[in-house]
């Protein structure tokens, strides 16, 4: 086998594997906040100690997939940008710009569009989405305990578990947000385009 079949072989397996990396993502992305809202619809007036139970479950198992997310985040860099490179080494044409080489990922748009002046990137999508499903589930979980515990209320309103939600879903938009500048790097190696 020579070189350009190694690398051809080599683009085809890592093809492969970048596709598997965005199924099991936006097959989390289906599932992740649409089992928190459900919860969020129905456990919150159900029983205060199964709304407390199944919160906290909700709530760690959420945790344990984005903690999975962040990981393949990594993973999914990691295979764009060996498709880039790979893309180059075996000179695909370029359909955009006068390069020597293109490629679906090598000539990938850069992620400079915003949306009301928000760059639109995929750490910032998923970091919504997770904080938001956190965030519900950590209401669930401490609406429970408020009401089994008989937190004090404002107005008549449970207003420390919406706060505790609150701040437990900033905390992951902050958090993801220093993963992706942790891994920057891994979208600098070769010709591999900005975030998204």
């Amino acid at each position: 086998m020579g070189e350009v079949d190694n690398l051809k072989l080599d683009y085809e397996q890592t093809a492969a594997q970048f596709r598997s990396f965005a199924d099991a993502r936006f097959r989390l992305l289906a599932a992740v906040p649409t089992l928190a809202g459900v919860a969020f619809g129905t456990v919150v007036t159900a029983d205060a100690t199964i709304s407390t139970g199944v919160g906290l479950i909700g709530a760690l198992v959420t945790f344990g997939l984005m903690l999975y997310e962040l990981r393949h985040a990594q993973l999914y860099d990691a295979a764009m940008q060996r498709m880039c490179w790979l893309e180059e080494k075996l000179g695909f044409p370029a359909t955009r710009e006068a390069k020597p080489a293109g490629g679906v990922h090598l000539e990938r748009p850069e992620a400079k569009y915003t949306f009301y002046g928000l760059r639109i990137i995929h750490p910032r999508a998923l970091a919504v989405v997770y904080a938001t499903s956190l965030g519900a589930w950590i209401f669930v979980f401490t609406i429970g305990l408020s009401q089994l515990f008989s937190w004090p209320t404002v107005w008549g309103l449970q207003l420390i578990p919406l706060a505790l939600a609150i701040v437990g879903g900033l905390l992951v938009l902050l958090g993801f947000g220093r993963h992706d500048k942790q891994i920057e790097w891994l979208r600098k190696l070769g010709q591999s385009p900005t975030a998204d």
